[in-house]
């Protein structure tokens, strides 16, 4: 495998039980697609009446990509692209430098070519320490569940009860840092022309990943496989700690954001040798770097993080999707905890900052 600086892993849930093990349907493939595709656009105009995504019809949605190799996402982000066209942006300056036009094309270029991108700047040190510090005080949530039952722990580096620790909601967003991060018109600009409409930032996670178990975890996504969250989407992700090929490098098949062999469609994770026989080992690119590495990467394409055989690992990850259909994202309060740059964002850009509300 191919090695560059930078990586991650994803936080997509497992494939919801009742869909996966769903019996095959009676009816010839083209017509099952018609039936699920309008139980879908049913569901769509539900959400739009409501803000709120129907269960029944996210996984339709999930079921749509397999049935048609991703085809039904990439129509319904070209009708997102026509009903919400890019924001006129002040700048483009942020983590990520200060980014020419043209700079944020070629990102997006490679991006859609490739579906990774590793930027050259770096998160710097002192960012990366704080969120280290404070990544170590949240409570966090243990996955898999220890057998004790525990969902909130804080997270010790000396004992691991977990392959991973999850942090999120709305103490995450009450963190300086996150919010300089997820307000960053750089971060921002680069979505923005990759998805070619105003983004939606539809999650922000943090989590560390440990050498608790030796074998690969489903649960914490150590094996091959393609998120579905939202119709179209780009996730940025930060290391916050030094990684090495030992302590759970993300690993992604250049190119499978695209499309998919059909043996790889299934809702359901891949061992490496599934993975192997439709791609060559050149085209799995694997990550490590230094903390503060950050990378972007369309994560429908077949990824997943390495198991840890030592240490730890910590990662942030922030989600922009083109709509907000799907895994709803989660509802943020605004208080006096958040910062004059953040509030100006969430007044300029309220489709992007949706997730966020006043007190009523």
């Amino acid at each position: 495998m191919s090695s560059i600086a930078s990586a991650a892993q994803t936080t997509e849930p497992s494939p919801r039980q009742s869909d996966r093990r769903a019996k095959r349907p009676i009816w010839p493939k083209p017509i099952w697609a018609l039936i699920v595709g309008a139980r879908f656009l049913m569901g769509y105009a539900t959400f739009l009446r409501t803000a709120k995504t129907p269960s029944n019809a996210y996984t339709d949605m999930r079921r749509l990509f397999r049935l048609t190799n991703g085809r039904s996402n990439d129509v319904s982000a070209f009708l997102s692209r026509l009903c919400h066209p890019p924001y006129h942006l002040p700048n483009r300056a942020g983590i990520l430098g200060d980014l020419s036009e043209s700079q944020v094309a070629n990102v997006a270029e490679v991006l859609r070519r490739r579906g990774v991108y590793v930027f050259k700047t770096r998160l710097p040190a002192e960012i990366c320490d704080r969120l280290i510090q404070f990544a170590q005080h949240c409570p966090a949530m243990p996955i898999p569940r220890p057998p004790s039952g525990e969902t909130s722990v804080r997270y010790d580096r000396q004992h691991w009860i977990a392959s991973k620790y999850l942090l999120q909601g709305q103490q995450l967003l009450e963190n300086p840092d996150m919010q300089r991060i997820v307000s960053d018109f750089s971060i921002l600009a680069v979505a923005q022309a990759y998805l070619r409409c105003r983004p939606v930032l539809s999650s922000s996670l943090m989590w560390w990943s440990t050498a608790f178990s030796a074998e690969a975890s489903t649960e914490a996504a150590q094996l091959f496989h393609f998120d579905m969250s939202q119709i179209k989407f780009l996730k940025f992700f930060i290391y916050l700690t030094d990684v090495s090929q030992t302590n759970g490098p993300h690993s992604y098949v250049v190119g499978s954001h695209r499309r998919l062999p059909r043996e790889l469609r299934e809702d359901r994770r891949y061992r490496d040798e599934e993975v192997l026989r439709h791609y060559t080992a050149q085209r799995i690119t694997t990550i490590t770097g230094p903390r503060g590495l950050i990378f972007a990467a369309d994560t429908r394409g077949l990824h997943k993080g390495a198991p840890l055989h030592s240490g730890d690992r910590l990662i942030l990850q922030l989600q922009f999707s083109n709509s907000s259909f799907g895994d709803d994202p989660p509802h943020i309060m605004i208080n006096d905890r958040f910062s004059t740059d953040l509030l100006e964002r969430i007044e300029q850009l309220p489709r992007t900052y949706c997730m966020f509300s006043k007190p009523s």
